[in-house]
């Protein structure tokens, strides 16, 4: 365990740590720790890759989703190698998972997908998967993943997309939205259910110019909805903000505007005003009490990376100036966002040993997980560790689909993708799900998880 900044804020303006007493009455802290990790199991002829997405029922069911990525010398275009997007599930806490996926990698016949996943879970226990692949699939299942459904594609079949994010809330709510590819710059688009799935709105386009959306977020409530994203005109931080339900949005400027990476230059390629100046989406959440957060990862002006959080004390319509969980004395990416009683919230991330641009350098990186409490008032902050160890090695590449190569350790390096999950169990624990490469050829990626074995609790 490593105490960070405990007790302590940086201010926004000089980076100076700021130190706020205890009051009386605070609850103890202690950094969470986690079960040793498990190895959620690949083919043999093709890696199971990044972008891990982590959901739980209400009875303690895990299910995770993540990707096929094909290895060179086993990838087949043309062939049906991967089917959909591999869907684990677990009945044990996380102590072991089953594919449910067939041997084919499939879910059903139809609704072949394998690109980006993502996965949520009702009230009822209905399980609701998105893949990509001629459009966005989108399948559910009622029988803990058994059997499942295709209900054919969300998006207009005529329109190009990128990078859905689904959730749900209670038994009939669920908001999907992704990125629309047809405009320069891009924008985002939703559609809503409000019968579990079975029926879906007509998409529709609630932002345009966009560079980067966050994952749709559904408050406890079941009427605040937050999309985060990154305005490509001024690299401002935005949330679209819903009040009931999805039905209409608001477009919310946090009045913050991302910094602009130094000039870089990679073997005579300048990498300066990349894409997404976030590493990568932006997260939202909303506590118990109805504060909404947001969280990301930002370049500093010597090009080391660092990882923000704000909150709105009005479920999104105003925001407070960004504070820092992590210093600029090394670089840390990929962070994602757990919101649990009100104040509570933890961020998992990945951290380096070094103050390099991410997308350059020979890295480690190890996996944080970051515990917030009292958030309201005076924030008190504990970081502990999951995995075993380094997860990765050599760069992490912030510009997606830009990235030069996925495998070239020290610049260019897509092996993790973009993202990886965390969640909470019904009784407070935090979950986490990740790409891991620190393999015997240390470029095949694995998929992982861990659980919550000590510490403080985000329920309860």
């Amino acid at each position: 365990m490593l105490m960070f900044l405990a007790g302590c804020l940086a201010d926004p303006e000089t980076d100076d740590a700021v130190v706020e007493p205890v009051g009386p009455g605070a609850v103890e802290l202690v950094a969470a720790s986690f079960s040793p990790s498990v190895l959620l199991g690949q083919p043999e002829t093709y890696g199971v890759g990044g972008e891990p997405s982590v959901a739980v029922a209400g009875d303690g069911t895990i299910y995770v989703s993540a990707p096929i990525i094909p290895l060179l010398d086993a990838y087949d275009p043309l062939g049906e190698c991967c089917g959909q997007g591999r869907v684990w599930r677990s009945d044990d806490g996380g102590q072991s998972f089953t594919l449910l996926n067939d041997a084919d990698g499939r879910l059903t016949e139809e609704g072949r997908g394998n690109g980006d996943t993502d996965l949520a879970v009702d009230a009822k226990g209905r399980v609701h998967f998105v893949d990509l692949g001629g459009g966005i699939p989108y399948l559910s299942s009622v029988d803990r993943g058994s059997t499942w459904e295709h209900h054919g594609v969300l998006n207009e079949e005529d329109r190009p997309v990128d990078r859905q994010w689904i959730d749900a809330h209670g038994d009939g709510l669920v908001v999907a939205t992704w990125a629309a590819q047809d405009g320069s710059p891009r924008g985002i688009t939703a559609t809503v259910s409000r019968d579990g799935g079975a029926t879906w709105s007509a998409p529709t386009d609630i932002v345009d110019g966009m560079i980067q959306l966050g994952p749709v977020d559904i408050a406890p409530d079941g009427l605040h909805v937050l999309q985060p994203y990154v305005r490509s005109s001024d690299r401002g931080l935005h949330v679209m903000v819903s009040g009931d339900g999805a039905a209409s949005w608001s477009d919310v400027d946090t009045g913050y505007r991302l910094p602009r990476a130094d000039d870089v230059v990679i073997e005579g390629v300048s990498v300066a005003n990349r894409w997404s100046p976030t590493v990568i989406f932006p997260v939202a959440a909303t506590d118990a009490g109805g504060t909404a957060y947001l969280v990301w990862s930002e370049y500093e002006p010597d090009a080391s990376t660092r990882i923000a959080w704000m909150r709105s004390l009005d479920g999104g319509l105003e925001w407070e100036a960004p504070r820092y969980l992590t210093g600029v004395e090394t670089s840390a990416v990929l962070p994602w966002l757990v919101a649990g009683d009100a104040g509570r919230i933890a961020v998992a991330y990945l951290r380096s040993d070094m103050d390099m641009d991410p997308n350059m350098g020979p890295h480690e990186w190890k996996l944080e997980v970051a515990t917030v409490l009292d958030a309201h008032t005076q924030p008190w902050i504990e970081v502990g560790t999951a995995g075993e160890g380094p997860v990765h090695f050599g760069a992490v590449c912030p510009h997606g689909g830009g990235c030069t190569t996925r495998y070239v350790p020290l610049y260019g390096d897509r092996t993790l993708l973009d993202f990886f999950e965390a969640a909470l169990t019904p009784a407070g624990d935090l979950v986490v799900v990740w790409t891991q490469t620190d393999t015997e050829d240390g470029r095949n990626p694995q998929v992982r998880f861990a659980a919550q074995a000590a510490g403080t609790r985000l329920l309860g």
